[in-house]
């Protein structure tokens, strides 16, 4: 019931007033560890708390992520990490509707047009990737 509310929800704010409100009784603490390697812009953004959902395709390796789940952020070419905790995942069908629907401040996309977006995760993803696994952003907040 709950991930279907998630996914049809269509207002961020009411998820987050509930993920916030109710939290202790929507985290599985199933404490699974799941490591992500970021390049240096989008990881000194979760380090300046600029940054708190990160933006992968639902493949099989994200479809292992649950709530309450720990991941361990790298920053590529360094042995710099950052810990994280799981608080809400969405899917989504494309990078558009993604980018439609999630506010531009919890992804460091303040000053980005939503093409500019989609423009972006063409770096890392093709068309085919996103029609073949949907998309998943990861809402989380930092562990100390």
């Amino acid at each position: 019931f709950f991930q279907e509310f998630l996914y049809r929800s269509k207002s961020f704010n009411l998820l987050l007033f509930l993920f916030k409100k109710f939290t202790k009784y929507f985290l599985i603490m199933s404490q699974n560890t799941h490591i992500m390697h970021l390049a240096e812009e989008p990881f000194n953004w979760i380090k300046q708390r600029k940054k708190c959902v990160e933006v992968r395709l639902y493949d099989e390796k994200r479809q292992k992520i649950n709530l309450g789940d720990i991941i361990i952020f790298r920053k590529i070419n360094s042995n710099e990490e950052i810990r994280a905790r799981v608080k809400g995942l969405f899917r989504f069908q494309t990078f558009k509707d993604l980018f439609s629907f999630m506010p531009k401040q919890y992804l460091a996309h303040d000053n980005l047009s939503l093409e500019d977006q989609v423009a972006r995760m063409r770096k890392y993803y093709t068309e085919e990737e996103e029609e073949k696994y949907g998309i998943l952003a990861i809402w989380f907040e930092i562990v100390e």
